[in-house]
């Protein structure tokens, strides 16, 4: 640790352009290695080696991801093509979803933490007063660059319904304290820190999915198995597979998440994508892997 003259720690200053810069190479070096669509053991092992080294990118969920994907593969010394179909396409999410959100313009990336910073002061009593709602109405109203991106969509929502008939009910106050908790990635213990319970997904209620000519997407880790089979599995009972969010999708399965951060990775950016087209009426359905098995 280094000390300035008083014998204090010197503050990082750097840290987060260090961040940026490791994340943006990261980006380049996932560019590269799907540049041909064929995943080699050296790019499997050199994605390893390179991963590890990078000190400034450990507490990013994707690269924690990678890195607990590739220590999987890696451990009994052999790699299969099913394990490098697997690294392929979560590079490929990466890639896809996140890449969309990193570059959003700093104004927007400043005023979605500013966001989240609101419903953490707001949740942190585990209360929703009258005051509070007309607060987050007016927060949102001034930030409307962000009502685009799930879940600050659903927070204004929820708020806007609320308002309406001009009496915020009990119910209506859990709705959004739910939401609230969803993007924050949980409840608040007494000592002010996050609970650490799962995310609750942003899943649609039914009991049975139909498999013949419907197209389905994963995301996520699954435990039926790798993503092949997942996607061999749907294919064997009739229905079709999609590795992107498109409108003509009728189903996107998420695995279990273990993450609180899960909203700011290429897995969240999917499911948000997914969101969008469901609010806007294209039939889409988010289920979980439970409901997703318990129909076969």
């Amino acid at each position: 640790m280094n000390l300035d003259v008083n014998g204090q720690p010197v503050m990082a200053f750097n840290f987060r352009e260090n961040v940026d810069k490791a994340f943006e190479n990261l980006m380049g070096i996932l560019s590269g290695i799907q540049a041909d669509e064929a995943m080699t053991n050296g790019e499997v092992v050199f994605l390893q080696n390179w991963l590890s080294d990078q000190k400034y990118l450990h507490n990013d969920p994707d690269v924690f991801d990678l890195l607990d994907l590739l220590s999987s593969i890696l451990e009994d010394g052999i790699i299969t093509s099913d394990e490098k179909a697997d690294l392929s396409q979560l590079v490929s999410d990466v890639l896809e979803y996140r890449d969309d959100y990193v570059y959003m313009d700093d104004v927007d990336k400043d005023a979605f933490r500013r966001a989240l910073g609101v419903f953490s002061g707001i949740a942190a009593d585990d209360e929703l007063t009258d005051v509070e709602v007309s607060y987050l109405n007016e927060w949102l109203d001034s930030h409307g660059e962000l009502i685009c991106h799930w879940p600050i969509s659903e927070v204004n929502r929820l708020v806007k319904s609320a308002l309406e008939d001009g009496v915020i009910t009990g119910e209506e106050r859990e709705s959004i304290l739910s939401v609230l908790y969803e993007a924050l990635g949980g409840a608040f213990s007494d000592d002010g820190a996050a609970s650490g319970k799962t995310t609750t997904l942003p899943l649609d209620d039914i009991e049975c999915v139909e498999f013949d000519g419907r197209v389905f997407c994963i995301t996520g880790t699954f435990a039926y198995g790798t993503r092949k089979e997942c996607q061999d599995l749907i294919l064997r009972f009739g229905g079709k597979v999609s590795k992107g969010i498109t409108k003509n999708l009728d189903y996107l399965v998420v695995g279990p998440v273990a993450s609180r951060d899960w909203f700011n990775t290429s897995y969240g950016r999917k499911i948000e994508k997914a969101v969008g087209y469901r609010d806007e009426g294209y039939g889409l359905k988010i289920i979980s892997e439970e409901v997703w098995r318990k129909s076969f």
